[in-house]
């Protein structure tokens, strides 16, 4: 029975050692070869389609002042 609880306790603690080292080795790599995370991959897409959407109210407030001008 304390073999069974040491075997278990040894198993968890390789399990979360490892899962703790991977996790601090990628997070580290992603930070010095700046890898975008994917909440900074959203943000970069709103912002182009922000972006597009002011570019095409731009456009078709500039058609509608030359419809205007030319409807005087």
């Amino acid at each position: 029975m304390v073999l069974g609880f040491l075997l278990y306790e040894a198993v968890d603690f390789v399990w979360h050692f490892g899962k703790m080292s991977y996790n601090g080795s990628k997070y580290v790599y992603d930070w010095y070869y700046e890898v975008p995370t994917p909440d900074d991959i959203e943000i970069s897409k709103l912002k182009e389609l922000e972006e597009k959407i002011i570019h095409i109210e731009d456009l078709l407030t500039k058609s509608n002042t030359l419809k205007e001008i030319k409807d005087k």
